[in-house]
């Protein structure tokens, strides 16, 4: 087999050294944009962690597609700017860079202060959401293991008369980076992840019943190199409600809601004309599509490649996935231990292009770390320590 594992090494890190960031001026949204969502199958949001495959490649439509368009908050006849229940000078759109994202006939609003993207609150026909403080969304920059987290209360006045106060709190965390195969069939490197959880408390009463609902939001978005605006999005919401009486306070009702939807926003929709170019993002594009050709003319033609290895440490069975691009002809795997001695070589067989998987058995190795590698066409593709426990 060919002697380049350490180039490849070198050159896989070098290149996962790239990772999607964001930063403000890629990703923060823009005045006069126009982007495109759509829904589709929900699925498992995958692992987290360094280099994970993550294939919706097969999720159909649910619903139609939807408009998104940012644009300047409205501004009224005395020139005051208001978001919710707060007034702005007309300087201080500006000075705090206040932007209102308008869907599904709602209004969000959203402040860039200190390096982070928050939202102020919304309002619809029905309702009027303030979030006191700012709820975060992302921080500028934002690379793999950042985070960022914040109590939040919110009040909501809900037909113009019924106010409704909610407690809790969001934690943001860019848990993983890898490769995005998305429904379009498009295939992503280098794309980021980011995990919020948000946890919302609301205290009604109703004559002698307490009502107490706790809602846990748990939303993945995808972002890659060269788009402003995620690419993909999960989100799953999980409803806890239980009713108590004065009278008998162990008498409860819990009643769980699940609701679980992904929203695609499809990619050459979301690339601007010529009117409003994203000049920033067209020039990291060029970029990255010059690194993945630079990779490919290696020696090794199959660098680069982007793989899944879980659970780690593993427990009984040990999962690989490989991302292949083309057709390959030979696929060999081997175990060894630390000490050099091999526990398997096995040679797969020829496999056909897309993303492929590997079980193997550790039920009957002992408690140890282990060496695993793969050969594509005689090639090395990864060498990594796995943890038997």
């Amino acid at each position: 087999m060919k002697t380049q594992k350490l180039l490849w090494i070198a050159l896989f890190a070098a290149t996962a050294a790239q990772a999607q960031t964001l930063r403000r001026e890629l990703n923060l949204p823009r005045l006069g944009d126009v982007i495109y969502k759509q829904q589709v199958e929900w699925k498992d949001p995958g692992r987290s962690g360094k280099d994970v495959i993550w294939d919706f490649g097969r999720l159909k439509q649910t619903a139609p597609q939807y408009r998104l368009q940012y644009s300047a908050p409205p501004v009224r006849r005395n020139g005051t700017i208001v978001l919710g229940k707060d007034t702005f000078a007309p300087d201080a759109l500006a000075a705090q860079e206040l932007i209102v994202g308008r869907e599904h006939q709602t209004m969000y609003f959203y402040r860039l202060k200190d390096g982070i993207l928050s939202c102020l609150g919304y309002q619809n026909n029905t309702d009027r959401m303030c979030h006191l403080p700012d709820l975060p969304m992302v921080k500028f920059p934002m690379a793999y293991g950042d985070s960022l987290s914040q109590t939040v209360r919110s009040e909501d006045l809900y037909a113009g008369q019924v106010p409704i106060l909610t407690h809790g709190d969001i934690s943001i965390v860019a848990d993983a980076c890898g490769t995005l195969i998305l429904p379009t069939g498009d295939t992503l490197h280098q794309a980021l992840r980011i995990h919020s959880v948000q946890s919302i408390v609301a205290d009604t009463v109703a004559e002698m019943d307490s009502l107490c609902v706790q809602t846990r939001i748990e939303t993945y978005r995808w972002y890659a190199r060269g788009y402003r605006y995620p690419l993909f999005e999960t989100i799953r919401t999980v409803h806890h409600s239980f009713l108590s009486s004065e009278d008998d306070v162990q008498d409860t009702v819990p009643q769980n809601n699940i609701f679980e939807t992904a929203l695609l926003y499809p990619p050459p929709q979301n690339r601007f004309d010529e009117q409003n170019p994203d000049s920033a993002n067209i020039a990291e594009l060029a970029l990255l599509e010059a690194e993945l050709e630079a990779a490919q003319n290696d020696a090794n033609p199959w660098a680069g490649r982007t793989y899944n290895i879980f659970p780690n440490p593993a427990y009984s069975y040990l999962q690989f996935e490989i991302d292949l691009p083309r057709d390959c002809n030979e696929v060999v795997v081997q175990l060894r231990s630390q000490m050099g001695q091999m526990i398997f070589n096995e040679n797969k067989g020829a496999y056909s292009q897309g993303v492929r998987s590997f079980s193997f058995n550790m039920n009957g190795l002992p408690i140890d770390n282990y060496i695993l590698d793969f050969w594509l066409e005689g090639y090395p593709v990864h060498g990594a320590v796995i943890m038997k426990r």
